[in-house]
Formats: C-alpha cells, structure tokens, sequence
C-alpha cells in the first residue's frame, strides 16, 4: 500500500505499510539503488513493523536477492538492518537476508537496528562472500 525511502546523512529508511506486493517494494528498491547518493550509504533500515503482508513469490525473493548481489558490487559499504515484529515475516526476512551479500540482521524495532548500526564502522562484504551468495542463490527461501 505505501513504502516511503527516507533519506539520512549516512543511510535510508525504508518504512512499508499495509499490504505490500512485488512490484511495489522492487520499483522502491530500484529508486534506492538508481540514486547518485546510494554508493556513500553505510546502512539501509527496512522497516516492515507497519505491514499487514508482504506479497512475493519465490521467483519474486529470487529477484530481491539478485538486485542486493548487483547493488552490493557497487556498494559493498552498507550493514543492512530489517525491523519487524510479525514472526512468520521475520522467518521470511531471515531467510532472505541469510543470501543477502550485506551484513545484517532482523530486528523488533528501529531504535535496536540504529544501536546495531551505529555499533561500528561497515567493513566490505569480503568477495567470497558476495560470490557464495550468488552461489546460495538457487535455495529456495521461506514465503511469507
């Protein structure tokens, strides 16, 4: 229904609500990944505490993870933290961000993702990783 990219000095927050589909989150997901600023961010908060459900298929996280491996090539800088409290979501979203090539974790609310991510500096995601990640690919994840 409404996903908002809210942009901060060194990271955005993605806030959803309602009852998000495919298109919706990806076309919100290339606006993230097509900004001039995207290679200066160092985190990335998707917040899903406002969404009723999440609609995408297996092909459909499929492509979510592959545009994170493209975007992660360009910049491997960002730690990646995704707010929810529903756990059938954040079971999906944990196995999503298991083939994520970022660093990250699932969280119950944004101010433990803001403590995560003010905790330290980003590292690169190390190219065995991102590469094992493309490898992990072809599994097949938890649905929402």
């Amino acid at each position: 229904m409404s996903i908002g990219l809210h942009w901060e000095a060194r990271g955005v927050l993605r806030v959803c609500s309602g009852d998000i589909g495919f298109e919706e989150y990806m076309q919100s997901t290339a606006e993230l990944h097509n900004d001039p600023r995207f290679d200066a961010l160092r985190y990335f908060i998707d917040d899903f505490t406002q969404v009723e459900s999440l609609h995408m298929s297996s092909n459909d996280v499929e492509m979510v993870i592959a545009s994170m491996i493209g975007a992660a090539y360009s910049n491997p800088h960002i730690r990646m933290a995704m707010v929810a409290r529903s756990e059938p979501l954040r079971q999906m979203l944990a196995q999503l961000l298991r083939m994520s090539p970022y660093v990250n974790r699932v969280f119950d609310t944004q101010a433990e993702a803001r403590e995560w991510i003010g905790s330290g500096e980003t590292m690169p995601v190390p190219l065995e990783i991102q590469l094992q990640a493309a490898v992990d690919f072809d599994t097949r994840p938890l649905i929402y």
